[in-house]
């Protein structure tokens, strides 16, 4: 097993245990369901800094294998009922993603 599937198997195992069923819809292409671990609010460190920084913007944690094209801004997805677009795309480079949300305030 090479690295990227290692990191995969691990990261489908968080997915599994800690992450709940979202629907996807991409901007150009069908909806379809995935597995992601939903963040209503999280804290960062800004690495440049260490400054801590508190947020209240949504975040997905995804496995990129879940996916047939990358993530993209503007793609939404449903979460627990509420519809929130991608405003940004964050690989981290090990085979899964950060997607960081914004709140529609219609579907």
């Amino acid at each position: 097993m090479n690295w990227l599937d290692l990191t995969d198997n691990v990261l489908k195992h968080s997915t599994n245990t800690f992450g709940e069923r979202v629907v996807y819809w991409p901007a150009e292409a069908p909806s379809f369901e995935i597995q992601g671990i939903f963040d209503a609010a999280y804290i960062s460190v800004d690495p440049s800094s260490g400054v801590t920084i508190q947020s209240t913007t949504p975040r997905l944690g995804v496995r990129l294998s879940a996916f047939q094209n990358e993530p993209a801004e503007g793609d939404r997805v449903e979460i627990r009922g509420q519809v929130y677009e991608v405003s940004e795309y964050q690989p981290d480079g090990q085979g899964g993603a950060l997607l960081i949300l914004h709140r529609c305030s219609h579907a």
